[in-house]
């Protein structure tokens, strides 16, 4: 990431002391704010405004602080082209690439009205007439039926992992707000004031011969701590397939910049693909919540409107959408599938701990200590307030609804590390599922935490029954036919109680290399039919099946 920047200030052969050049015009549903940036690039900086021309911040309303990883296409940069600059609505129906000295934050109205924009950098209080603030009054509108807010293609290229498919980089720009229920009808907030029109970045992947003119499935890949949805590009993954055939698939970057204690902002800075708390201030150190904060699920809003906005511009079946994530990716495909279970006809889940993040870590600045339950903004079934970590359990209902998408988990005892390892937590989780009648489809084999070392523990999920037989359950391309959300299915449970069932153990170590139990095996499923790639089992799950049916149930 250093590169990038060095490259950057090579470009200037000047020092200027102030954002120059500020520019604003209204397009799609947001205002676009424009300037040619000061070096050394300030960490953060700050755009006001007021309907009134002013000379001192102090006459107008801070609109928004973007760190320098904000105002500038990071994830773009860092993963598709190291010289790219944001590509944006230009206001008369066209498109502006912004150069490589510009820089932009994007505000979203909640009325129609004209103002003065200023962008200074942190710590500087002058605004400039004809340097750092626009030259006149920047009118916008506000039409979120006829006007609505947009994503914008930032790139596009075949896929580095497959000449199968091609593969379309956007970017849209967040509502930062701090009640977090002042949405627009067409456009949720997707994030506390601090972080008010941050970027959200995604790609794409598109099967060259996919037939647009029919309804297609849409499957989502979260990409796990420390990862990029780069890696998650279809032909990617190989191990499980992240392969589309029927449909397109969708690949969220997990980036929200800020400090974090101690540590400063940084790439790859996740939200845990769920949100952060209402109240943390990204400028500082000292952010630590010592009181508890709610949560709010804004990156799951952000997400869950990128589907909906798929499926107003594209051929995306809404009965067809599935979920996918690896480690941290499976804590957010866990948490968006149990909070809208109507949305998705099926989640797979790979490496979930069930745990929630690890104590004593900088993620405490965002969600507070684990063993906190600092309430979210979610509710169960009965009304009762979901907490952190419940989110990312497959045993605790998050949402209004009753039954749950198709689920499949997937697990390793190989996995010793983090947050996610195997363990009793893990087992004690499996073995609540099968119990309670949620009919989830339970897998664990003999890899280790990553996806990608199951050849060498000869894992029987990923090399089936011999080593070149690869297994189809996991495959982004099996749920994409099988389910659908309109549909529901036949569930098993309590498969733990069949005398030929395989055995998890109680997630000790034991005496062999994977711990007690059998060394892999399924509740919920037919090993045999699936290392065969058959439809064998599907089940829209309940978490109100009828206890009584539910222990006559083997």
């Amino acid at each position: 990431m250093t590169k990038i920047f060095i490259a950057l200030f090579a470009l200037f052969s000047f020092s200027i002391n102030a954002q120059t050049n500020v520019r604003a015009w209204y397009a799609d549903g947001q205002v676009w704010i424009v300037w040619n940036m000061q070096l050394p690039l300030p960490e953060t900086v700050r755009v006001f405004a007021s309907p009134d021309l002013f000379l001192s911040t102090a006459e107008a309303t801070q609109i928004g602080r973007p760190f320098h990883l904000d105002y500038l296409p990071t994830a773009l940069k860092e993963q598709v082209d190291t010289s790219a600059t944001w590509r944006i609505p230009d206001g008369n129906g066209g498109k502006y690439q912004l150069g490589l000295t510009e820089g932009l934050f994007v505000y979203t109205p909640h009325n129609a009205g004209s103002r003065y924009f200023a962008v200074v950098a942190d710590g500087e209080t002058i605004v400039i007439p004809g340097v750092n603030i626009t030259d006149e009054s920047v009118s916008y509108f506000y039409d979120p039926i006829n006007d609505p807010v947009e994503c914008h293609l930032q790139s596009s290229f075949l896929s580095p992992f497959s000449n199968e498919h091609f593969c379309l980089a956007y970017s849209m720009w967040v509502d930062g707000r701090d009640n977090q229920w002042e949405s627009r009808p067409d456009f949720p907030v997707m994030a506390n004031a601090a972080k008010n029109g941050m970027p959200g970045f995604f790609f794409i992947s598109v099967p060259l011969d996919l037939d647009t003119s029919k309804l297609f499935a849409l499957s989502v890949w979260l990409h796990g701590g420390g990862g990029i949805a780069h890696q998650s590009l279809a032909g990617s993954r190989r191990d499980v397939n992240v392969d589309p055939h029927d449909g397109i698939l969708l690949a969220h970057n997990d980036d929200v910049f800020g400090r974090r204690g101690s540590t400063p902002a940084f790439i790859e800075n996740p939200s845990l693909h769920f949100g952060w708390r209402k109240n943390w201030d990204p400028f500082t150190s000292d952010n630590i919540p010592v009181t508890p904060d709610t949560i709010i699920n804004y990156t799951q809003r952000r997400y869950l409107w990128t589907d909906q906005w798929l499926m107003r511009r594209f051929n995306v079946d809404p009965n067809r959408i599935h979920i996918h994530g690896h480690s941290m990716g499976s804590w957010g495909a866990t948490g968006m599938a149990k909070a809208f279970p109507e949305h998705y006809a099926s989640a797979a889940i790979f490496n979930n701990g069930f745990r929630g993040h690890e104590p004593g870590t900088n993620m405490a600045a965002m969600f507070g200590e684990t063993a906190a339950h600092f309430p979210t903004n979610l509710k169960k079934r009965n009304g009762e307030t979901v907490h952190y970590p419940e989110p990312y359990d497959i045993t605790t209902n998050t949402s209004s609804q009753r039954d749950l998408p198709v689920f499949r988990s997937f697990h390793s005892k190989n996995d010793i590390g983090d947050a996610n390892y195997w363990g009793v937590d893990v087992v004690n989780q499996y073995r609540a599922a099968d119990a309670d009648g949620h009919g989830m489809a339970l897998y664990w084999s003999e890899r280790s935490h990553g996806i990608d070392t199951g050849p060498d523990f000869d894992d029987h999920w990923v090399n089936g029954t011999t080593a070149t037989t690869q297994t189809a359950v996991d495959n982004v391309a099996w749920g994409e036919v099988l389910y659908r959300s309109d549909v529901s299915y036949p569930a098993f449970y309590n498969h733990r109680l069949d005398v030929n069932a395989n055995e998890p153990g109680d997630g000790a170590p034991g005496t062999g290399p994977f711990g007690n139990g059998d060394d892999w095996g399924t509740w919920g499923a037919d090993p045999t039919e699936q290392l065969e790639g058959q439809f064998r089992f599907a089940c829209r799950t309940s978490f109100a099946l009828d206890q009584a049916a539910v222990a006559d149930d083997v």
